[in-house]
């Protein structure tokens, strides 16, 4: 039923895009021209405040994955392999914690980067890198233990995303208003079916909205226990939902188009969806939530015990 109005929606955004994606992104940006011709938009401060926090997205999840893996896997390995680890494993985070330094510095900027910007770019990164790291490696064992699979999935898919929404960003080259007013001139509008073509813009599909869309796995990290069900479904339609609001957020920048975010979530949810259905196949039930016994030995005989005694019970029952 999900996915069916899901396509429903994505249809209906789609169809009205490819009509008149210009006129609701001018609309809702505030697109002007002056007596003297020249284009304007005007943002408004919620929605730019949108687009800074939706640059955090994967950086965060992405570096957190990462490093809970690294930390798992780091047990299983040799000492001289488990040094290889930790240093390929930081600089991955310390990848992730540059490009949202970058982002934030380039936004407050307008992205006009020099030698002071980049110097804070550096200490952001080394700073978020060094609590990070620090942070997670603080947490107990046997909590790492129970998330590597939700984190495994979870970089998997964030690497994933990023690599196709990035290659279809470059390849379609589709140009955004912003860039169109700074042009000063609408006649670069193209609709989403007539691609660019590696034009140097970025426009189509919208990646906040895709990255915005992967907080849909964090039902993940908390397991599949029967009394976490409410819980993770709540979380998962919450996040559902703030894909669709940092989507509508990024038409009022002027920054994409509703086909832009409609394809952005698309493409987010495909990834969440396909990690659900592969992480299923790799976890058995009990998997993702291992025992709260120290040991999974001591959890099982608890299992079958309990089972026994259900069975026992039930004809008394009847």
């Amino acid at each position: 039923m999900l996915h069916f109005v899901i396509a429903v929606i994505f249809i209906a955004g789609m169809f009205l895009g490819s009509m008149y994606d210009l006129q609701i992104t001018s609309r809702l940006s505030k697109l002007t021209q002056n007596a003297d011709g020249v284009y304007s938009i005007s943002p408004g401060k919620l929605a730019l405040a949108f687009a800074l926090i939706g640059r955090w997205t994967t950086p965060f999840l992405g570096a957190v994955s990462f490093l809970i893996t690294e930390l798992n896997l780091r047990r299983k390995v040799k000492e001289k392999t488990r040094m290889i680890l930790f240093v390929v494993f930081t600089v991955i985070a310390a990848a992730f914690m540059f490009y949202g330094s970058n982002k934030t510095i380039e936004f407050f900027a307008d992205g006009k980067l020099y030698i002071g910007h980049w110097l804070i770019i550096l200490v952001m990164t080394l700073t978020l890198t060094f609590l990070l790291r620090f942070i997670v490696e603080n947490i107990p064992k046997k909590t790492i233990h129970k998330l590597f699979g939700a984190a495994l999935f979870t970089a998997i898919a964030v690497s994933v995303l990023l690599i196709s929404a990035t290659t279809l960003k470059v390849i379609w080259g589709r140009i955004r208003l912003s860039e169109l007013v700074e042009a000063n001139s609408l006649d670069g509008f193209t609709a989403w079916y007539k691609p660019n073509f590696f034009s140097g813009s970025h426009s189509f599909p919208s990646g906040h909205t895709a990255n915005a869309a992967l907080l849909m796995l964090i039902p993940l990290w908390i397991g599949n226990a029967p009394e976490t069900k409410r819980r993770r479904s709540a979380i998962y339609f919450a996040a559902m939902a703030w894909a669709a609001i940092m989507g509508i957020s990024r038409l009022f920048c002027g920054a994409h188009y509703l086909t832009d975010v409609c394809c952005g979530f698309l493409l987010g949810f495909a990834v969440v969806e396909l990690t659900y259905k592969y992480y299923g196949k790799t976890f058995s039930d009990e998997e993702p939530v291992p025992s709260s016994d120290p040991s999974p030995e001591t959890a099982e005989p608890a299992d079958v015990t309990e089972e026994k005694s259900e069975e026992i019970k039930a004809p008394v029952s009847d």
